[in-house]
């Protein structure tokens, strides 16, 4: 955003890299006061971007969804919880132009403009209009999803946070699984106290989400990864029993904020960390996991029979020597022999 004179006088902003340099392009504002939060990228012409509006008929904040078609930006009509209440969208990500999702939370709002509890929100659009999805919400404290990944064709993941009652009581981490049919949720926490969850990225059946998480009300907030895998065959996300491991530079303060999928064994988090001179730092971390390499012949012989080495990689590019798994084989070439189901041995 473009920030004048106060809160309620900002503009959305948006820029453009060409491969040599950044320039605004024209945005749209339904009114003075407009918000721009996240955005998704299906093609040069097809990106859209959300966020929130102030609504000064209804005093009250809006959802704000803009779509560029490669030469303007426009308003899409977009859902809210009700239009008298605070409304926010966070963050967008696509399955296809037709099968996308947005996420953020809504909250009543009174005569004196005071919010009420927090509720998650999710919205979908089919290709023809945007409408919320009903979302469950932990306790009875306030909620938000905060970070949103498509999976498949009318499903997605969602994470963020829960607590109990508004902030007396320590938020959750917790994930959800977004679909049209009816969506559920699933708390993960890495400890008894705050535990929140900012953004989420999958790369095929890898899947990883960021926050922070404190081990106490008087603990510094340190950083909090959780990794899941995705089947798409069967259609489910499964979250590990537990937090996994990242580095922690700082004992003062440290979150993630962002996370990136390059690969299902590669991703890249970024956030904030304070060096424990209460200054604080960008943080920038790489997760690299199991995965495979794939070396054959340069050339085969039709009829004759050639090796494939498939090794097991830590994520330091030494070979998994105890690794244990299993590798299907699948041909593209109808008139190939594969080998059967190959299982790793120490």
């Amino acid at each position: 955003d473009i920030n004048a004179t106060s809160l309620n006088d900002s503009a959305t902003l948006a820029e453009h890299w060409n491969g040599t340099s950044w320039s605004k392009v024209a945005t749209v504002n339904p009114t003075v006061g407009s918000y721009f939060y996240g955005v998704t990228t299906i093609a040069a012409n097809d990106v859209w971007a959300v966020g929130q509006s102030f609504n000064f008929g209804s005093n009250s904040w809006n959802t704000l969804i803009e779509h560029y078609n490669g030469s303007t930006w426009a308003v899409v009509t977009s859902a809210n919880s009700s239009t008298l209440d605070y409304n926010e969208l966070d963050t967008i990500s696509a399955f296809s132009s037709t099968d996308i999702w947005a996420v953020g939370g809504h909250a009543p709002v009174d005569g004196s403009g005071n919010l009420g509890t927090f509720q998650s929100l999710a919205e979908h659009w089919d290709g023809a209009s945007w409408t919320v999805v009903s979302t469950p919400n932990t306790a009875t404290g306030g909620n938000a999803i905060l970070g949103v990944n498509a999976l498949e064709a009318n499903h997605a993941v969602g994470v963020g946070y829960g607590d109990f009652v508004n902030g007396s009581a320590p938020q959750e981490g917790e994930a959800w699984d977004l679909t049209l049919g009816g969506s559920t949720n699933v708390v993960l926490n890495a400890s008894a106290s705050d535990n929140a969850f900012l953004s989420v990225a999958r790369a095929a059946d890898g899947v990883w989400a960021v926050g922070y998480a404190s081990t106490s009300s008087l603990s510094p907030l340190g950083n909090l990864v959780w990794q899941a895998n995705w089947n798409s065959s069967t259609h489910t996300l499964t979250w590990a029993a537990s937090p996994g491991a990242s580095d922690s530079p700082s004992s003062t303060f440290e979150f993630l904020n962002a996370v990136a999928a390059v690969s299902p064994s590669v991703f890249w988090a970024v956030g904030t960390e304070d060096n424990n001179t209460f200054v604080d730092q960008t943080l920038t971390e790489v997760y690299c996991g199991l995965h495979f390499m794939v070396s054959a012949p340069p050339t085969a012989v039709p009829g004759s029979a050639f090796w494939l080495t498939v090794p097991a990689k830590n994520a330091d590019a030494s070979t998994a020597t105890g690794y244990q798994g299993t590798i299907p084989f699948t041909r593209h070439d109808s008139q190939s022999v594969m080998p059967a189901v190959y299982t790793h041995t120490p």
